[in-house]
Formats: structure tokens, sequence, C-alpha cells
């Protein structure tokens, strides 16, 4: 009977560069997926940046979002790529909260409005929001591609749709408004307030009641101006 000796493969050694590069890599690092990367990048760029402000670097915000460096500028061509499209995300939540502007609310301005106002003064009068928005007139400062980036961004939905709502509501006689679009920007700075800059700049926001009452006030100036008539009072 002929012994039969059974070889195992054996693995290979470690060299001092294969342990250094394990020692190295961050044991939260991961390829990801495309679709999963960019917002995990935006939430790391966004936490890091209240934390550090501007000081924060790529190879940070990639290590923190557990992804490479080269993850990262396969979906931001610079830093101020990366800070736009943060601020963008912080827009883009405001604007989730009022997508029912113009559906159901057109049958009752009033409420539309005093909805539009108090969102707007919650998520814009926030520590953090006003924090990154401190962090982007800074930034805008240090990086002209940025400011530019700022002078091309798109409308905001919000206007758009209130706009169409006050044009609806005009054609059906129900306001009086000779520019629709004006009229809706004008109330969503009259909405923000006067307090707005300086809480921008010094993180000190008015109180919830200041707010609360500015935003009574606003609507109902608005409706005076706007000459508004209730479906019901026709």
């Amino acid at each position: 009977m002929k012994d039969r000796t059974i070889v195992r493969a054996t693995p290979p050694r470690a060299t001092a560069a294969t342990a250094e590069a394990r020692a190295i890599a961050p044991p939260g690092r991961q390829r990801g997926r495309p679709a999963l990367a960019r917002p995990r990048l935006l939430h790391a760029a966004r936490e890091l940046l209240l934390e550090h402000g501007l000081e924060v670097s790529l190879e940070q915000i990639a290590l923190h979002a557990g992804l490479t460096r080269q993850s990262l500028y396969n979906h931001f061509s610079s830093k101020a790529d990366l800070l736009m499209q943060v601020f963008e995300a912080l827009n883009e939540e405001l604007q989730a909260q009022l997508e029912n502007i113009g559906d159901a609310a057109s049958q009752d301005l009033p409420r539309a409005l005093q909805q539009i106002a108090l969102t707007v003064q919650a998520h814009l009068y926030a520590p953090s929001s006003l924090r990154l928005h401190r962090l982007l007139v800074q930034a805008s400062a240090q990086m002209p591609e940025l400011l530019q980036s700022m002078h091309q961004r798109r409308t905001g939905r919000l206007r758009q749709r209130l706009s169409d709502l006050l044009q609806m509501l005009d054609a059906r006689g129900d306001v009086r408004v000779a520019s629709p679009t004006l009229a809706a920007s004008a109330f969503i700075g009259a909405a923000i307030g006067y307090a707005y800059p300086g809480a921008m700049l010094n993180g000190q926001a008015p109180d919830r009641d200041s707010q609360q009452a500015l935003a009574a006030e606003v609507v109902t100036s608005f409706l005076a101006a706007w000459r508004y008539r209730a479906p019901s009072s026709r």
C-alpha cells in the first residue's frame, strides 16, 4: 500500500509592508456602492465641517465616511464642489418639508403661509444651519469657484411652488398679485426676518416666541397686501 502524504499549502508570510498597510488602514474603510457612497460622504463632510470648520481636509472626510480619497473624487471634483453639495443637501431638507405647498393647502392660503414661515424659520435658525451658512460665506471668500457655483444654483422649489400657488389664486380671484415670483420672494424673505444676518454671524437665533410672532405678523401683512379673500367669503 502506497504511503499517501497530504500536502497542505502554506499561506504566504505577512511581510513588513503588509503588516504596515493593515495597521494604517482604518477598520471602517470600505469600498461601498456608488449609490451609497455619496450620501455617506455628504454626511461625513457635514459632521466634520460643523466640528472643525473649513480646515478639515478631504482625506479626513473620506476616512470619516469609511471610504478612500479616490471614492470621494469619483463624486466631487474638488473641495469647493463638495462644500456646495453639502449646502445643497441642507437646502433640500427644507424643500422636502414643504413639498405639499400648492396641493391641499391651496384651499387655505393663511394656513399655507403660516406653515412656510414657521418651517423656514425653524430650519434656518437651527444652530447647525447657522453654522454651515456662516462657513459658506467664509468659504466663498477663499474659493472663487464656490462663489461661481452659488451664482449658478437653481431657484429654490419652495419659491417656485409659492409663486405658482399665488398665480393660481390670482386667476381665481382670491388674491391680487401683480408678480407672483416677486411676491413669493418677498414673503419668504420677510418670514426669515432682519435678524438672520446677525444670527448667522454670532450664532444667536431669536427665541421661538419672537419667531412665531414675526411669522404671524408677516402672514397678516401679506394677506392684506394681496387683498386676500377666502373662497367662502365670495
